[in-house]
């Protein structure tokens, strides 16, 4: 591999732990506001695709450095799960 292809690989992980960070702050106050506020079944689903979103992180991770799906893929699968989590759980972002 050649220096530019690990500094864009070095670039990618960085920017995908700035996503697990913005995965765990901001969503994980959501869903938490969210079960408060909803019922038991639905918070169990919340924390479910909650967790399945960080899960899904650690995947784009590993292929970012070991490729078995495209990147282009990874990254539009990630930004439409964000979108998704973002308008069914996370509304309601904050700490009060």
């Amino acid at each position: 591999m050649s220096w530019t292809g690990i500094l864009l690989n070095i670039i990618l992980t960085m920017v995908l732990m700035w996503l697990v960070a913005w995965t765990l702050l901001p969503w994980g106050f959501g869903i938490t506001n969210f079960k408060a506020s909803h019922g038991a079944i639905l918070g169990v689903i919340g924390s479910a695709s909650w967790i399945g979103l960080l899960l899904a992180h650690i995947v784009a991770i590993v292929c970012v450095w070991k490729p078995f799906l495209s990147m282009k893929w990874v990254f539009l699968g990630l930004l439409a799960a964000h979108v998704i989590f973002g308008v069914l759980f996370g509304r309601d972002v904050g700490t009060a």
